[in-house]
């Protein structure tokens, strides 16, 4: 059968060319609306403290973004220790884990680098490489950069026998042979803390240092073996370490290497708005993990206080309810 339906007016080339232009300044101005709407509430970080924090936040029933990179600072770990329930569990399926029960409450996530945030008379303006968001509140979980030496062989046996936190990792190796690394300011209290999981503990300095009497007699006293020729590499075999070779050539068995060359703040977002701040970076907060730019939190590493997994959900979950107080009271809502 014959088409019957009517067929649509003709138009000529100009006001097609009008038509189009208005086609694209409704979808432009339909995704300004949509990017320049205020959120409750704008994560920055996926790890420990954002995931926990956003959780909290969404089962408020705000909306709330996340902002992730997908480098965290654990990537090269293979499991978690000391987090109850988790034991062994790979940080990466632990993190599917948390992200899929934290969206199933409503939280929506970006894998984008949040670039800058600026405080407004309302709020703030996150903005992305890509987009701009506006939030009642922010919470920074940006983590921190571990420093790490650049010592042939540390890469591959970074996480496998080689690792930054006794807390962490330290059960793991056990009675073995371990080492600690660093600068003697921040080694040495590591190779003390080490004396705990084994009697069989090594300080190598990058070199030779300044000794007084009262650190060489705590050093002798936790029967701490002391190198100061310096480490020349990391020897190993399929990624676990073999021994510690020295400057010299000599080569010292070992287990476990434990690094303490220190962090920096992941993010100098916090540090360039005024937040007060470590050398670091590291910002200080209150116990509330609130800075002192108003709306604006931080939890995880990269605010001051003990680096573990537990205690970065804690801080998490303790900037998200302090989060939605300060909504509630800013609506009207606090009980005088």
């Amino acid at each position: 059968m014959k088409n019957t339906a009517m067929a649509p007016p003709a138009v000529n080339s100009a006001d097609g060319a009008i038509a189009g232009v208005v086609r694209v300044v409704v979808r432009w101005g339909n995704m300004c609306s949509e990017i320049m709407r205020t959120v409750d509430a704008i994560v920055v970080g996926g790890g420990p403290a954002g995931l926990a924090g956003a959780l909290v936040l969404a089962r408020c029933r705000l909306e709330v973004l996340v902002f992730d990179t997908g480098e965290p600072r654990n990537k090269t770990s293979r499991s978690m220790h000391g987090y109850l329930t988790r034991e062994g569990m790979s940080p990466m399926e632990w993190s599917r884990h948390a992200r899929a029960e934290t969206s199933r409450f409503g939280a929506t996530f970006h894998q984008e680098e949040v670039i800058s945030v600026k405080p407004l008379d309302t709020g703030f303006e996150v903005r992305t490489k890509r987009s701009v968001y506006r939030a009642r509140k922010v919470l920074m979980a940006t983590g921190v950069r571990d420093r790490v030496p650049g010592l042939p062989g540390f890469s591959a046996c970074y996480g496998r026998s080689v690792f930054h936190c006794p807390y962490c990792d330290g059960w793991e190796v056990r009675d073995g042979q371990l080492a600690a690394f660093g600068p003697l300011s921040k080694a040495a209290p590591l190779a003390l803390k080490l004396r705990s999981w084994s009697d069989r503990v090594t300080l190598f300095t990058e070199g030779p240092v300044r000794w007084n009497a009262d650190r060489k007699r705590v050093l002798h006293a936790a029967n701490i073996r002391v190198r100061t020729e310096g480490v020349a590499g990391l020897v190993h075999t399929a990624y676990r370490l073999r021994a510690v070779e020295l400057a010299t050539g000599e080569r010292i068995p070992c287990d476990a290497l434990f690094f303490g060359q220190g962090h920096d703040a992941a993010c100098g977002i916090m540090a360039g708005l005024g937040c007060t701040h470590l050398r670091t970076g590291i910002v200080i907060t209150d116990r509330r993990q609130r800075t002192r730019i108003p709306g604006l939190f931080v939890a995880g590493d990269a605010a001051i206080n003990t680096h573990l997994i537990s205690v970065a959900c804690a801080e998490g979950a303790k900037a998200a309810v302090a989060i939605h107080q300060e909504l509630l009271q800013e609506r009207g809502w606090a009980w005088p």
